[in-house]
């Protein structure tokens, strides 16, 4: 996204902001906030006439059933300080995408572009400013609850500096690596709970016919996500509040000592329940793997994620094992079952990103039941999977099973995906290896972009809905937009390498090779009375990358209405 405005702050720049904004009254209530933040953009934002990128939000390209991420330039027509969104008309599209015209959209979406009509001026640094600040506001201070606190209560002194200096502890690494884990998944979930319960209000009140039944299981609904924002907003207030925070911190260096001394690698085991002889026999199992070695028992999967260290081990019985997050062992470390891998089920209560992963991690034996929004986020180090099934819910057009960033590495040995919209995702920098695998049931089974290095080696690609393999490459010397065909087409790739690979039954072809455009800005827009969108199509990137980030080294994916943080 070089071709649009970003900005990096500082806590102390961010705070004079925020502080000029809010502090008119001696007490400005939650309730008032938003008017705030109207009479200033009011005075500061260019009310129309100006081009962005339009950041489609997940939860709407579920709804236009079109993949995840997806970006447009649009033109703003208008925009309604009052409700902090904009009536936009879109210019540019990606190939194969069909959309409306005209959108509402929440301002936080829109990020103006460098480059404008050259006929109009504009104030465009700081329209882009004052978008910066609102989305940053919105994502990470302002929070879903806080509408229901008191009216008396002056918000500004009670949040504003408290939730920044959190924001900028977990980005620092003032705060530990497992908690900052922790605050992402409740300010994600946080966010995605307040725009579903949204969604069925808006819903209901413009369906005045619904039956009774129907009726009984949307409030049963909104009752559900209520109980669940008041338990976010329980665990989230202690751990904003910095002397409990720092309180609880020391508490748990207290319980756990080890995760402060980093001492020798630990094997822990986890064995909810069975019988006698089958206790034997996982037991039996283990020793094969650890010998002799000192081993702690563990009757949850997500209690032995909470007492492990990078690098430990994690042995799983037959059975499916629920989790949060992977916490320190997404540094480094493995997960194993004994047995085959439909044996030994994981699945997370995390909706967002399953399996976030910094470091060397090890998958073996295991079905990885992915419901969350990503299966696998590799960002570093590399992650291995020996005999694994990846399989996600094959209903959604946003679902992604593993994401390779630069930097990180992916090998998969006798395993298979199945799905997903996109199976696998290699950014550029990357490096991802299959051998001996099956990829099958999805829209595209690996979408690699320059620069990603590829090995492929007795494996199959089919039933893919559009492509097995596609790569999306700035290369554009050819004459031709794109090359379709077999898998001969990838040797003018020279980042891939692909050997005894079959596909069967993909609906468009076994392989594409897309020449990569970026949306441009259109400088004479005025120029042309008879503009047609259809005609500006000029790109057809996907903008895969999860490296477009509100802050400028962050990065992050799309939420139902904001932007979820993955990393700080």
């Amino acid at each position: 996204m070089d071709q649009v405005i970003t900005f990096n702050k500082t806590y102390q720049e961010r705070l004079l902001e925020f502080t000029n904004i809010l502090s008119g009254y001696d007490v400005l209530s939650a309730s008032n906030v938003k008017k705030e933040w109207s009479f200033y953009l009011e005075i500061s934002l260019e009310p129309v006439g100006w081009q962005a990128i339009w950041k489609i939000p997940r939860l709407t390209c579920e709804e236009l059933n079109i993949a995840f991420p997806t970006v447009v330039l649009v033109y703003v027509e208008n925009v309604d300080f009052e409700e902090l969104e904009a009536t936009i008309k879109i210019l540019a599209v990606q190939d194969e995408i069909h959309l409306p015209d005209k959108h509402c959209v929440p301002l936080i979406q829109l990020w103006p572009t460098k480059e404008q009509e050259k006929s109009v001026v504009l104030n465009l640094h700081l329209t882009a400013s004052c978008l910066d600040m609102l989305r940053f506001f919105y994502i990470y201070i302002f929070m879903p609850w806080d509408l229901e606190e008191d009216s008396s209560t002056d918000w500004p002194s009670e949040h504003l500096e408290t939730r920044l200096r959190l924001y900028y502890d977990m980005r620092n690494g003032t705060i530990p690596i497992q908690t900052v884990e922790h605050l992402k998944c409740l300010l994600n979930e946080a966010h995605r709970v307040h725009a579903r319960r949204e969604q069925i209000v808006a819903w209901m009140n413009n369906n005045n016919t619904l039956k009774q039944e129907t009726e009984k299981q949307y409030v049963d609904k909104l009752v559900d996500l209520q109980i669940r924002l008041i338990q976010i907003r329980s665990d989230f207030e202690i751990l904003e509040n910095p002397t409990l925070r720092n309180g609880l911190l020391k508490k748990q260096e207290q319980l756990n000592p080890r995760k402060i001394e980093n001492q020798n690698r630990q094997y822990l085991l986890v064995f909810n329940h069975g019988k006698v002889d089958e206790h034997v026999s996982f037991l039996q199992q283990v020793k094969n793997h650890v010998n002799d070695e000192v081993v702690t028992f563990f009757s949850t999967f997500a209690l032995a994620l909470e007492n492990s260290n990078a690098n430990d081990t994690i042995f799983l019985n037959r059975s499916k094992h629920m989790f949060e997050t992977l916490s320190a062992l997404g540094e480094g470390g493995a997960v194993k079952g004994l047995y085959s891998k439909q044996d030994t089920v994981i699945a997370t209560t995390n909706n967002d990103i399953m399996l976030d992963c910094n470091g060397d991690v090890t998958l073996e034996n295991l079905t990885v039941d992915v419901t969350s929004q990503c299966g696998i986020l590799v960002r570093s180090g590399t992650v291995t999977m020996n005999n694994c099934k990846i399989m996600g819910d094959g209903k959604s057009s946003t679902h992604q099973g593993i994401i390779v960033l630069a930097g990180g590495r992916l090998n998969m040995i006798n395993c298979d995906i199945s799905q997903f919209y996109t199976a696998i995702v290699g950014n550029s920098g990357s490096s991802i290896t299959l051998q001996n695998c099956e990829v099958f049931n999805v829209s595209v089974g690996l979408r690699v972009y320059d620069k990603c290095q590829v090995k492929v080696e007795a494996s199959s690609f089919h039933h893919c809905k559009d492509y097995g393999v596609c790569v999306e490459t700035d290369n554009n010397e050819d004459d031709g937009v794109y090359k379709a065909g077999g898998f001969a087409v990838l040797e003018v790739i020279p980042d891939v390498v692909t050997k005894d690979v079959i596909g069967e039954h993909n609906g468009k072809g076994d392989v594409l090779i897309n020449t990569k455009s970026k949306l441009q800005p259109i400088n004479d827009l005025f120029s042309n009375s008879q503009l047609n969108t259809a005609r500006i199509c000029e790109s057809s990137d996907e903008e895969m990358e999860l490296n477009n980030s509100v802050e400028h080294n962050s990065t992050v994916i799309e939420n139902t209405t904001t932007v979820e943080i993955v990393d700080m």
